[in-house]
């Protein structure tokens, strides 16, 4: 199965698709926008010709845009409305996909959790570091100087790793480093809550754990239900039961702790 099929966000504008619930990546773009506008003001004069902006998911007259993602994600649709839009990321882009660890044993997991094996967090750090090096190298090439769940088969669920791997800000500034093609011009650390519409960061415990749960669940579907029924076969009834399970995990979790999101965002700087 194509990797790019395999973790495709939920499209259009229903009740789970990604664009109804995106404003948690709202809200860490919003937390990294300063670094990004420090980082075109540092740019300088913009050249007159033509200047290549990335990851902005849209075209422009005045600029060309690298989309730095996967080509079957839907972005509100929008692209869909530009028919020439696919026909020349197909000619044009280089291509970057993120993978899982592949053959590894998880204690029945899909993911790092406290029962897995040291094996298991090494494999990941060892996908990132190889993920986030290609990442580097072809960027670099672009950029000028200075620039629910039921009975489930266990072979299914041994064969699956989510391939998310989130890294210390050391391992960041560490693989860059040794990568080689860039200087680290900003790097920066915030932290965002799992519902990102709480904005009380004193409390330890979650106001509304209900309604929380079921707002990341929501976002966590968004995200992942595409990847979960390519893998293991779901129907609409059992992937709607795991995520009501889901909800309610989440909201039994906030009641006890409120957790966050850690994030890192990069300013890089072409040597």
């Amino acid at each position: 199965m194509a990797s790019s099929k395999l973790v495709n966000m939920n499209a259009g504008n229903a009740e789970c698709s990604y664009a109804s619930n995106s404003t948690l990546q709202r809200k860490v773009i919003q937390e990294a926008k300063p670094v990004l506008e420090d980082a075109i003001k540092k740019i300088g004069d913009f050249p007159k010709s033509c200047f290549i902006m990335a990851d902005l998911s849209c075209k422009m007259p005045e600029f060309q845009a690298y989309l730095n993602d996967l080509p079957d994600n839907d972005f509100n649709t929008i692209f869909k409305s530009i028919p020439s839009f696919y026909r020349d990321l197909k000619d044009e882009a280089s291509c970057f996909i993120s993978g899982a660890p592949e053959k590894i044993e998880n204690n029945n997991n899909i993911y790092i959790a406290r029962t897995s094996p040291p094996h298991v967090i090494e494999a990941y750090m060892k996908q990132f570091d190889k993920d986030f090096s290609r990442f580097l190298q072809l960027r670099f090439e672009e950029i000028v100087t200075g620039g629910r769940m039921g009975h489930i088969e266990q072979a299914k669920l041994d064969s699956f790793n989510f391939p998310i791997y989130t890294p210390y800000k050391d391992e960041v500034e560490k693989i860059v480093q040794m990568e080689g093609s860039f200087d680290v011009d900003t790097i920066k650390f915030f932290k965002v809550n799992w519902d990102e519409r709480d904005n009380d960061d004193d409390d330890d415990i979650c106001f509304d754990a209900y309604s929380s749960g079921k707002h990341i669940a929501r976002t966590m579907r968004a995200a992942t239900e595409q990847m979960l029924v390519s893998h293991f076969e779901l129907g609409d009834c059992v992937v709607d039961y795991l995520f009501e399970r889901y909800a309610y995990h989440v909201a039994c979790h906030l009641l006890i702790q409120k957790d966050k999101f850690f994030n890192i965002v990069l300013s890089l700087r072409n040597k």
